[in-house]
């Protein structure tokens, strides 16, 4: 689970960087670049501070998941040889 958060945090870290220079922006243009930053730079922060504790946690339950089907279709493997070798 450590894994995911830094993979999330480096991912998003890298991205907020990134914008930075359209916050700072000076000269021609630079009233819709510093808008348009400062809505990038909110919304990977805000996204980020959602996605740390909702990813581990989709996916610990898809590994649940994984693991109750896998069972499920062992299951009906010996099932099915079982049946095949009755019938026989």
């Amino acid at each position: 689970m450590r894994r995911e958060c830094c993979v999330i945090l480096m991912t998003s870290i890298a991205f907020i960087l990134g914008v930075v220079p359209l916050l700072t922006a000076t000269g021609a243009g630079s009233a819709s670049q510093q808008s348009l930053g400062t809505v990038v730079f909110g919304g990977m922060i805000a996204s980020t501070l959602l996605a740390i504790p909702f990813v581990p946690v989709f996916y610990l339950m898809m590994q649940r998941v994984s693991g109750r089907l896998s069972k499920r279709a062992g299951l009906r493997k010996t099932e099915l040889s079982e049946a095949s070798s009755t019938r026989v």
